[in-house]
């Protein structure tokens, strides 16, 4: 397995366990139609169904798409990852996109509210906004695009 996908499936695993979750959109963000506090129905009308629906009710994975959501015991979105290169962010009419610029993605999102930095990969996250990025550390392209309820 490469270095780059076990240190993104570990960022995923310490996002997971490290933040409470609590439901409902913060920000009206969403990645490719999806946004925190839909329910599996709105999801399905917005991707359609899922490769894994029925193998786990709480993660649906979406191979073609590279993406991930995670609803919680009543069938809503918590978490929603992203590293699909034509996934798009979107937040107040403007677009971040996988593969951008993290400065730019500053501009529109403003200040952090945590930044982690580890040899491989930079995470930053917006919890207000509900919003995580990912860069890896030798590049300033986002890497990974998240929503999660904080």
């Amino acid at each position: 397995m490469s270095t780059k996908l076990f240190t993104f499936f570990l960022v995923v695993l310490f996002s997971l366990s490290v933040f409470s979750q609590n439901t409902g959109d913060k920000s009206g963000a969403t990645i490719d139609g999806v946004a925190l506090g839909m329910t599996k129905d709105q999801v399905k009308a917005a991707l359609v169904s899922p490769r894994s629906e029925g193998y786990d009710e709480d993660v649906w994975l979406y191979d073609s798409l590279k993406i991930s959501v995670q609803f919680n015991k009543d069938g809503v979105v918590v978490e929603v990852l992203s590293d699909d290169s034509t996934s798009i962010l979107r937040i107040n009419g403007k677009e971040i996109a996988v593969n951008s610029d993290i400065n730019k993605a500053f501009e529109i999102l403003g200040k952090h509210d945590e930044e982690y930095k580890t040899e491989n990969v930079s995470e930053y996250y917006f919890k207000k906004l509900g919003i995580m990025l990912l860069t890896f550390a030798d590049d300033n392209a986002i890497a990974l695009l998240a929503l999660k309820t904080y």
